[in-house]
């Protein structure tokens, strides 16, 4: 099991693309739910990635490649 995971904010994303769902559904903008969740949970995941891997390089743990100094 995950010990980092977040049901909380796994059902806010969840919550957050059932709105914009339907406020897209508003301006004629077809697009699933499911669709919606799988996009925004690719984004959070890349952007949290990046995140790390600056955090870890300003740190100075790792080199620019990725390795360990």
């Amino acid at each position: 099991m995950m010990t980092n995971f977040s049901t909380t904010q796994s059902n806010n994303i969840a919550s957050f693309c059932g709105i914009a769902v339907i406020i897209l559904a508003k301006f004629n903008i077809g697009i699933s739910s499911e669709e919606l969740q799988l996009t925004v949970g690719l984004i959070i995941t890349l952007v949290g990635n990046i995140l790390q891997y600056r955090h870890r390089f300003q740190k100075g743990d790792i080199t620019i490649g990725g390795f360990r100094k």
